[in-house]
């Protein structure tokens, strides 16, 4: 369930996030610092239309993206390094009758 509506976020974002988050695609310089919680980073990244949405980003990746995949350097590179969510979700399901969309 959307914690928000998320009206302000331009398309590219929302879709550079959920290719992360997918199929562990790199995004940009300034949503992997949002993504790694580095703030000051993402500040001194964010272009004009972003440094205004960066309460409505930070939102989307705590309540949109999978817990695992952020929060730390080291964590979005073992992401990045993984299969992303739908992979890991055929890993997980492999052997069961579950189909993953």
């Amino acid at each position: 369930m959307a914690y928000g509506t998320y009206d302000n976020l331009r398309p590219d974002i929302i879709n550079s996030l959920r290719l992360y988050a997918d199929h562990g695609i790199e995004t940009g310089g300034f949503l992997r610092a949002c993504l790694e919680n580095n703030f000051q980073e993402a500040c001194a990244r964010a272009d004009e239309d972003n440094v205004k949405v960066l309460r409505e980003i930070a939102l989307y990746i705590h309540w949109e993206i999978p817990a695992p995949c952020h929060g730390s350097p080291q964590l979005v590179q073992d992401w990045l390094d993984s299969p992303g969510w739908k992979g890991k979700q055929k890993e997980w399901f492999n052997n069961s009758d579950l189909e993953v969309e």
